[in-house]
């Protein structure tokens, strides 16, 4: 199963909103294959930000110069000159990067470590990658040794030791890093491990397993997000979420459309009027519902957007305006931008009219686009 088929899947069981943000389980999907060309998209508001630069990661982060990217450092310098077809975040000192129709890996000097010669490739972590040879997924190290021959029709990333895998009867189970399923191929479809229990889809419900694999709470919900902080959101059969603790148990009753997980206490939560604010775990607003679109917290700060309506086609917020709150819901930096990302090594992501870039803290640009071009 690819990843667009892996998402119709989950759209399927999770009677989902329509909104990447109201996933289940959000695509392990590292690639950016822009759905036009940039040059096709004139209008700086209604082009992604997603498609012009990455977040800074390990101090790097990848820039979009005319048809090639390449990585700037803090300093807003080019580290890597742009060079590459698309290029990934720099994860455990590598990156991967396509170059004439594959995908290899090159490290902070920008020399190419790994061949091009995978048809994609993803993030490390804990010394694993996951690439596509032809039509399935294996792993590979860091020395771009196959560790896990390409034997699946999808896999996910490791977490707690385990990543899922779907095999050709079109049933997923959980692999350790030696590839070996320690967890049978049983479930419609699987999430991450998270706090030693995952999400599984039985039939048409969900429910969690431990890393033995057994049943933890009964397949019973619509849909069911991981574990963070000791607590999960679910959605019922009336399409209401709500929040369970680790026995299953509903310690706040569905009430909202959709929530988000948990971070520091907190989640957001979208009312029945489609406005978002923040919650606690009592269910209890920290933030009223007043936002049309939201993230998650991220050294302190989240984005938030008032108006503006989702466009499926680049997956973003469009003819909002866009400004960064605290946790106490004050706004920290106006709603001065077109479109704008979480905080990550003290950078984010913006766009502004005909300029995009990189902000601080204090929502001064620190970077813009005019400094590459």
């Amino acid at each position: 199963m690819n990843l667009e088929s892996r998402l119709a899947l989950l759209i399927l069981i999770t009677s989902v909103l329509g909104s990447s943000m109201l996933q289940s389980q959000p695509l392990q999907n590292p690639t950016k294959e822009p759905s036009a060309p940039i040059s096709s998209i004139s209008n700086k508001s209604v082009l992604s930000i997603d498609l012009m630069a990455g977040d800074f990661h390990e101090g790097f982060a990848w820039v979009h110069i005319g048809n090639k990217e390449g990585y700037i450092n803090r300093e807003g310098k080019f580290a890597i000159q742009p060079q590459f077809d698309l290029a990934g975040n720099f994860s455990e000192g590598m990156a991967w990067v396509k170059v004439d129709g594959k995908f290899g890996y090159i490290n902070k000097k920008g020399a190419m470590v790994i061949a091009p010669q995978f048809e994609q490739a993803f993030d490390f972590r804990d010394g694993f990658a996951i690439v596509r040879v032809g039509s399935r997924f294996g792993y590979i190290n860091q020395k771009g040794e196959i560790v896990i021959n390409p034997i699946f029709k999808g896999c996910g990333v490791f977490f707690e030791g385990l990543a899922w895998a779907r095999t050709d009867s079109e049933l997923e189970g959980y692999i350790d890093k030696t590839g070996k399923f320690v967890i049978l191929p049983q479930f419609q479809i699987c999430g991450d491990f998270s706090e030693g229990l995952a999400w599984v889809g039985v039939g048409n419900r969900c429910g969690y397993i431990d890393k033995t694999g057994k049943i933890i709470i009964s397949p019973q919900f619509i849909a069911c997000g991981k574990f963070s902080e000791g607590v999960a959101r679910f959605r019922d059969s009336m399409n209401s979420e709500g929040i369970i603790n680790k026995k299953g148990e509903i310690i706040v009753s569905p009430r909202w459309p959709a929530i988000g997980d948990f971070s520091d206490n907190m989640s957001w939560a979208m009312d029945y009027n489609g406005l978002i604010g923040f919650i606690d775990k009592n269910g209890n607003y920290v933030i009223q519902p007043k936002y049309t679109w939201t993230s998650n917290f991220s050294e302190g700060l989240v984005c938030v957007c008032y108006g503006g309506m989702f466009n499926k086609k680049i997956k973003r917020v469009v003819g909002g305006r866009w400004g960064y709150i605290d946790k106490n819901g004050n706004t920290v930096i106006e709603h001065i931008f077109d479109d704008a990302c979480d905080f990550k090594e003290g950078f984010a992501r913006v766009v502004k009219g005909d300029e995009w870039g990189f902000i601080d803290k204090k929502g001064n640009f620190i970077f813009k686009s005019n400094e590459w071009n």
